[in-house]
């Protein structure tokens, strides 16, 4: 248990985006263990309300043992964070303050050897977040066709070397499946070489895209926004972390969609007449601090993005 009791990014950071004060409805549409949660819960005290959302069961049980003390200002679900506007209405008809989402996998999920994120993990292909659905890496890794394959480690952005994976992939599943984390990092490295010293192990990022496809992370993230604007109230705000540079680009250009909605041509005068849904605060990203940075080496990659709801509140 101690090891998830982490010390979470960027708090102060996100406390201040979110504009966290006593009182009002917050909500954590990835809750975790419950590290952030504590912190809002803390300073929205006395009668601050959090809704927590996480997709897996197990980060819940971690998060109502951490939040416990906190009572009936606390409420758990078992959702998605494209389904976080549902996840709400499912506790409350108010709208929120503000919103947090911290994408991507957790300490607890990255430390656990069984859940099968780590490369050097002995543990059968699995990497799901929500580990009640059905597709898992093993079935990604062993049951896609070379096409799907290619797709899928594309997302890396190296297309020539992703059709080297895949083909590095259905060599190996000739001999029979492949089983494990660790086969399947020993089959990526003979494709693409070992990485220079002091470089992160060859397989991660290849192993990273095949999380992405497990738990359809882009367009959770994608779709999750679109519904954090409509978790929120007007005004209010909606504050991401995200932890790599495909997350990162995802999050900037949804952003960006959402704050200038028009579809018509730029040389043209607007006709479609879509007003902008939010409005960017840190739209490109804001690192953690060096200090931070020193501290805890895992937030070396995180980016801070929020938005505010429009319509804004008119003044006075």
């Amino acid at each position: 248990m101690n090891e998830t009791r982490h010390e979470s990014a960027m708090v102060a950071e996100v406390l201040a985006e979110l504009a966290v004060g006593p009182g009002g409805l917050w909500v954590d549409a990835t809750v975790d263990g419950g590290g952030h949660a504590e912190s809002i819960l803390q300073a929205s005290a006395p009668d601050g309300r959090l809704i927590g959302v996480d997709m897996d069961p197990s980060a819940l049980e971690l998060a109502r043992a951490r939040l416990g003390r906190f009572g009936e200002r606390v409420t758990l679900v078992h959702d998605r964070f494209s389904r976080v506007d549902r996840a709400v209405g499912k506790v409350t008809a108010d709208k929120a303050d503000a919103l947090l989402a911290d994408l991507g996998p957790s300490r607890h999920q990255l430390v656990c050897d069984e859940r099968g994120f780590s490369f050097a993990s002995g543990a059968r292909l699995d990497a799901r977040f929500d580990r009640t659905q059905a597709l898992t890496a093993w079935g990604v890794v062993n049951e896609y066709t070379r096409d799907e394959l290619v797709k899928v480690l594309c997302l890396t952005g190296k297309p020539r070397q992703a059709r080297a994976v895949a083909d590095a992939i259905l060599r190996r599943r000739q001999d029979g499946a492949i089983e494990t984390v660790s086969e399947l990092a020993a089959v990526v490295r003979r494709a693409v070489g070992r990485p220079r010293r002091g470089k992160a192990d060859a397989s991660t990022e290849w192993l990273m895209s095949i999380r992405f496809a497990v738990n359809d992370e882009l367009a959770e993230a994608a779709e999750g926004i679109e519904a954090a604007t409509r978790a929120v109230k007007p005004g209010g705000r909606v504050v991401i972390l995200s932890w790599d540079g495909t997350t990162h680009g995802l999050v900037r250009r949804k952003l960006r969609s959402l704050a200038r909605p028009c579809t018509c041509p730029p040389e043209l005068p607007c006709t479609c007449g879509k007003e902008p849904v939010l409005w960017t605060r840190e739209g490109r990203g804001r690192p953690a601090s060096e200090a931070e940075r020193k501290r805890n080496r895992a937030t070396r990659t995180c980016r801070l993005f929020s938005a505010q709801i429009a319509p804004l509140p008119e003044s006075g």
